[in-house]
């Protein structure tokens, strides 16, 4: 029995110094058995109570401070602002493409005027009172700029036909006629200045006007007799103008102005051209040189 006793003692003397040595094994212990409820708060001070001396168990308890600091392990992470990139704002009636070069083809006129010494003026025409007809094929040029402003030009080629019937001779046994045809090639460059409503990309109105000059790069009439077959009885006569043709010169100098409309790359083309400089062969009368209507469709790109 008191073996026994002294067993006992010496145990409890045992575990009551290693605690007092090494409290924190202790708390240790308890934040192992019950880690739910140590969680949430954060222990500050332990303290031992009670030792018992019949026994080898020991009652510890544990003091806890509700008012103690918590700390977020999570760090925030805040993103940084994108720079946001400014549209440079566009200027007023701002351009709406950059198609500015275009393939021209269409349809070209051209007559006449006669002005005596009082002022008054009447038509001229080659014959049969009629203004000759052509076609126009050419490059045109149209830059954009800034408030609708704008350039049209370009280099055009026109080609025009004309052929017609003479009575040579009435005789009994029939009317006899002589055939002209005649064909003439002439280089056009017009120079408008241009005002461009930019309504959309798809869609344009504009109007333009300036100068147009042009120069004939070959005229001749070709004549035959009604019941000759043959090419070699023909004949070719270049020296037309001022004679056939009303005008003396090759080249000619107008004013010019029209208009037209835009539908995506389709660009469609009306002008008038009224010639300033007199191209008559003599000194009583003054001929002035038109373009009375031109209508050329464009494709831009």
């Amino acid at each position: 029995m008191k073996r026994a006793y002294l067993t006992q003692l010496i145990i409890c003397t045992i575990a009551t110094f290693s605690a007092i040595a090494n409290p924190h094994a202790s708390s240790s212990d308890a934040l192992q058995e019950s880690p739910t409820a140590l969680s949430a708060e954060t222990l500050t001070d332990v303290h031992i109570n009670t030792l018992a001396t019949n026994g080898a168990e020991t009652t510890t308890q544990y003091a806890y401070n509700d008012n103690a600091d918590s700390y977020d392990d999570e760090i925030e992470i805040i993103p940084a602002k994108k720079s946001k990139k400014k549209k440079k704002k566009k200027s007023f009636n701002s351009p709406k493409t950059k198609d500015f070069w275009g393939f021209s083809a269409g349809y070209a006129s051209q007559s006449w005027r006669k002005r005596n010494a009082s002022g008054e003026e009447t038509p001229e025409y080659f014959q049969d009172g009629k203004n000759l007809h052509g076609i126009q094929l050419g490059i045109r040029f149209n830059p954009l700029f800034k408030y609708g402003f704008g350039i049209d030009t370009g280099i055009y080629y026109e080609y025009y036909h004309y052929r017609s019937t003479i009575l040579q001779e009435n005789t009994a046994e029939g009317n006899e006629y002589l055939y002209q045809t005649l064909n003439e090639h002439i280089l056009r460059i017009p120079l408008h200045i241009e005002y461009r409503f930019n309504f959309s990309k798809s869609f344009q109105l504009f109007i333009f006007g300036g100068i147009t000059a042009d120069y004939i790069i070959y005229g001749d009439i070709i004549t035959s007799e009604q019941n000759s077959l043959e090419n070699s009885s023909n004949e070719i006569i270049t020296d037309i103008y001022g004679t056939y043709i009303p005008s003396e010169n090759r080249y000619n100098v107008a004013w010019s102005f029209g208009g037209g409309i835009r539908f995506g790359a389709i660009q469609f083309n009306v002008n008038s051209t009224r010639g300033f400089l007199n191209c008559s062969p003599g000194k009583e009368y003054i001929i002035q040189q038109d373009n009375p209507l031109n209508i050329t469709m464009s494709v831009m790109f």
